[in-house]
């Protein structure tokens, strides 16, 4: 993205979705700002002035997956710096979900400048082999620590 694209020069928070059903996680294949190729990431995106950060969440999960989260609980706290990009990432274990698997679109961006690939379950053995990002959750779902009750954090510098 170029030097005005809405993401860079600022702080954003990020509300992110980690919905687990039979040891496979939901992914999205998109572009980013701050890779040359596509990457995989959970489903989520930035939480609007005066909109809470599990409202976000459902809301971005849903225009790009057509799930719909609930029993969130967070899960994960990661702060993303790579100049002129600075993330506050919230990722939400979901426990249920409801409603079909699609590829969805970004409503801030115009049909002909959509960021989705592809939308699906990836099974956990299979993410190494991927472009994950951020990193840290590869070794957390393939370890089972995503199960744990308390809040980690992890930052990521580049």
């Amino acid at each position: 993205m170029n030097s005005v694209d809405p993401y860079s020069n600022k702080v954003r928070v990020r509300s992110c979705g980690l919905l687990i059903f039979e040891d496979k996680i939901l992914l999205v294949k998109q572009n980013v700002p701050t890779r040359m190729s596509p990457v995989w990431i959970p489903p989520g995106g930035g939480v609007a002035l005066g909109e809470s950060a599990e409202l976000a969440l459902k809301r971005e999960c849903k225009e790009e997956t057509g799930v719909s989260l609930s029993g969130l609980r967070l899960r994960y706290v990661h702060e993303f710096i790579e100049k002129p990009y600075h993330a506050l990432e919230l990722y939400f274990l979901a426990d249920r979900f409801s409603g079909e698997v699609i590829k969805g679109s970004d409503p801030e961006h115009t049909q002909s400048e959509q960021l989705i690939h592809e939308v699906c379950f990836m099974p956990f053995d299979d993410l190494t082999m991927l472009n994950v990002v951020p990193e840290f959750l590869v070794d957390e779902l393939k370890s089972g620590r995503y199960l744990q009750s308390q809040i980690s954090y992890f930052k990521s510098d580049r």
